[in-house]
């Protein structure tokens, strides 16, 4: 009866207020059941048929997922390769340097030098080829390696020689832009001739004073007197033979302080292979003579010559005008030694 009396006594007070209806609704829903009485239960509803099998219980009720053909990334490998878009840098050429220019001296051994290449990828390089792009006129010089890192060759004439390089490295990549290098060969400040040509022959520079003959010792420098003391003590106004040669030359004569004098530069057809004669016919060769005065090329002459024993009179220098005069004279000789 506890119960009972708490009730009516907050029905009394709401009643008082004027809100009896409207709260007395409210509380019928929530009326306890009386002791000794059974609650009210309602009928259950009824079992729809669904066509499907019982559930049990202890099954987990998610659905298995949806096989979609893809295959399943685990999350962690999926972070590593994340396709980001951006495609893997392909390797680097290596860039090839064939050194700086430099400046030497005729019949100088020059040693080029490609140690600076280098592969930007830091590999190493594994190749090296270098060729020849040009030369002065009538050189006959050649490397005596193309694949060494440092190769050399024989500066035989005055002029530019250029050379190119390119390199490999270890990704077997070659340098797509090779690299070029120009080495100057200057003659010194007194007086340089030099003689080339283009055939298998034998051809002899010989360069006199005072008028003297073909051969004339000691006043003619050619292959059989090759350094005569001329003029004062010392050797600064001696000429030299520097190179003697056949095949197809060069040969080059220097004085490093002439006297003030006339001087006379020829050529002797002298035969073939070394031997006063040729086998057969000789063969025709353009000859060229280039002389210098003070390191710069005062005149440049050019002949066909055509037979052994024939002299081809070029010039006369004179000094100190440093004036040159072309003779252009030719003849034939039956002297083939000094004397």
């Amino acid at each position: 009866m506890r119960a009972v009396f708490a009730l009516s006594v907050v029905v009394a007070t709401v009643a008082a207020c004027g809100s009896e209806q409207d709260f007395s609704a409210k509380l019928s829903s929530t009326e306890t059941t009386p002791p000794g009485t059974s609650p009210t239960t309602s009928e259950p509803e009824p079992v729809v048929d669904t066509g499907a099998p019982p559930t049990d219980p202890t099954t987990p009720t998610t659905e298995p997922p949806v096989d979609t053909g893809t295959p399943t990334t685990d999350p962690v490998d999926s972070a590593l390769t994340t396709d980001t878009g951006t495609a893997p840098a392909l390797p680097e050429e290596p860039v090839a340097d064939a050194g700086f220019d430099s400046e030497w001296s005729p019949l100088d051994i020059v040693q080029l030098d490609g140690s600076a290449s280098y592969d930007p990828d830091g590999g190493t390089i594994v190749s090296y080829e270098w060729s020849m792009i040009d030369a002065p006129a009538g050189s006959t010089a050649a490397l005596d390696s193309t694949t060494r890192v440092d190769p050399s060759f024989f500066a035989d004439l005055a002029g530019d020689y250029t050379f190119e390089l390119t390199v490999e490295d270890s990704d077997g990549l070659w340098d797509a832009t090779p690299d070029q290098v120009v080495v100057t060969t200057t003659p010194i400040d007194g007086m340089y001739v030099e003689l080339s040509w283009d055939a298998d022959a034998d051809l002899d520079l010989h360069f006199s004073r005072n008028g003297a003959d073909l051969y004339d010792r000691p006043d003619d420098v050619c292959h059989c007197n090759t350094n005569p003391s001329w003029g004062a003590p010392g050797t600064a106004d001696d000429p030299s033979l520097d190179a003697d040669s056949y095949g197809f030359g060069p040969e080059t004569i220097t004085v490093d302080s002439p006297e003030n004098d006339t001087y006379t530069v020829e050529v002797h057809y002298y035969g073939q292979d070394g031997y006063a004669s040729c086998v057969g016919n000789c063969p025709d060769t353009d000859a060229t003579v280039n002389i210098y005065l003070a390191g710069v090329l005062a005149a440049s002459f050019t002949e066909t010559m055509t037979n052994s024993d024939q002299v081809w009179e070029v010039a006369t220098v004179t000094l100190p005008k440093g004036q040159v005069t072309e003779s252009a004279r030719f003849y034939q000789t039956t002297v083939l030694d000094c004397f």
